[in-house]
Formats: C-alpha cells, structure tokens, sequence
C-alpha cells in the first residue's frame, strides 16, 4: 500500500500495522503465557502447494477489493481528492478485475 494510504489511514485514526504489536498490547493488558504463532497467507495462486494456492486466491481477491473500498473512502473523506478522479480509479480497477 502507498504512504498515501497509511497518511489518510493514521488522519482517520486508523492503523493498519497494529497487528504486528498485538501480542505486546495484550500483556500489557496482564495477560499470562502468551504465545504467538505465525502463519504463511499467501498474497495470489503462487504457492505450489494446492491448499496455500486456493487460500492465496481468495485472499487476493479480498485485499484486492478491501483496498480498493478503503482508498476511495480516505481519498474522499480524509485527503479530499475530486470524485472524478476517484471514481476514474474505481473504473481503472473494474476494467482490470480479479476472476477467481
């Protein structure tokens, strides 16, 4: 994503990156024992693996779909861009689409 996007992001009192600090924030919550598993989520059909490449697929289109929603809300309501060059956007990224 654009530094763009993270600048409205932070303007709108989001954070996107949260969730690499959330282990931290639940114990300083008092939370006991915590344990922290990482696990791959593939961005796309790369994987060679089937279940990773069926998991890669729907997750591209989600994020795909996600930030688009979400860019033309910031873009709107936080950096203020024209409605004309937003719903170009959103025409540029139909005409590209993301079959599964």
């Amino acid at each position: 994503m654009s530094d763009k996007f993270y600048e409205a992001a932070a303007k709108a009192g989001l954070n996107f990156l949260e969730s690499k600090d959330l282990k931290g924030y639940m114990d300083d919550q008092g939370f006991q024992d915590l344990d922290q598993t990482v696990l791959k989520l593939p961005l796309g059909t790369w994987p060679k693996d089937a279940k990773l490449k069926e998991i890669g697929k729907y997750h591209l289109l989600n994020v795909s779909q996600q930030n688009v929603t979400l860019s033309i809300i910031l873009s709107n309501k936080v950096l203020v861009v024209p409605s004309s060059r937003i719903i170009l956007f959103g025409a540029v990224h139909e005409s590209v689409g993301y079959a599964l």
